[in-house]
């Protein structure tokens, strides 16, 4: 295994060469934070501009190569499907600065994206783009990843023409469920004892709270491993108070906190300063 983490590097492809004599130029691109980066690669603060010029390195260096290219990074690309971000992946994204086009990547053959755990083709123009893909993760890493049909990627690349891409299924050693009900009803129906190979997660919606509901379900279950309470109640109150479960920019949640305690919005300066504070703790955090 090869790891590709620094900034000199990105212009520097790994070659490889097939059994026809064709050579594939391979540029490895890490995560490229804007805090960290700008100033070193001369670019503005956002993804795509650190993006774009990592990108200007490995096009100088494909300048002089007679090859076809292969671009693998790390990124949150514009075009993908925000329906397949799973809750075990750090968010990128602070107040937008981190989106960024797939057109970046033109001219390339194919680029390989790694962060999305769902395994989809990124859209570019409206239609999705067979040379711009996450490979997605080969497992579950949560349970919002429950519905993934997770694969490998196979490419074939020629001497000429469109790279042909394969996806392989992974085999599934022990799939994931979520159950929800009281917690007599899921183990009164004789169907759940299918789960008992399963990773389970139980979201019950007792009133009151059973006595030892975990002991009991794992005598049906013995692969459960998450266990939460929702009250149809507090359901039924969130969704008319329009209450979000998931609030994606954590720049969004701290503005929400200041406009509720002072019932008004943050004005630009307030804005800006909790941006640099959000972004303060991003960047130690990486």
């Amino acid at each position: 295994m090869l790891f590709r983490s620094r900034l000199d590097d990105i212009g520097a492809p790994l070659m490889a060469r097939d059994r026809d004599g064709t050579d594939v130029a391979v540029y490895g691109m890490p995560y490229l934070e804007p805090d960290l980066h700008r100033e070193t690669l001369g670019a503005e603060r956002s993804h795509a501009a650190v993006l774009d010029a990592a990108m200007g390195a490995v096009r100088a260096d494909l300048a002089g190569q007679d090859a076809r290219s292969i671009v693998v990074a790390h990124a949150f690309i514009t075009g993908s499907s925000t329906a397949t971000v799973s809750d075990s992946e750090r968010d990128l994204r602070v107040g937008g600065i981190a989106d960024a086009p797939a057109s970046l990547f033109d001219g390339v053959d194919y680029v390989a994206l790694g962060h999305l755990h769902g395994a989809q083709a990124v859209s570019t123009g409206g239609q999705s783009s067979t040379t711009v893909r996450y490979s997605g993760s080969p497992i579950a890493f949560s349970f919002s990843e429950q519905d993934h049909v997770k694969s490998v990627t196979l490419l074939e690349v020629a001497g000429s023409g469109p790279v042909t891409v394969e996806l392989i299924d992974v085999p599934v050693f022990r799939e994931l469920t979520t159950l929800t009900g009281t917690l007599e009803e899921i183990l009164d129906t004789p169907d759940n004892a299918r789960f008992a190979d399963h990773w389970v997660r139980v979201q019950l919606t007792d009133e009151r709270r059973p006595a030892n509901p975990m002991d009991r379900l794992r005598e049906l279950m013995p692969h459960v491993v998450d266990l939460s309470f929702v009250h149809t109640a507090s359901r039924e109150s969130s969704a008319e108070a329009g209450t979000s479960i998931a609030v994606i920019d954590p720049l969004e949640i701290a503005e929400s906190f200041i406009s509720h305690v002072t019932s008004t919005p943050p004005d630009p300066v307030e804005r800006d300063l909790l941006r640099a504070s959000v972004e303060r703790v991003r960047v130690a955090m990486v």
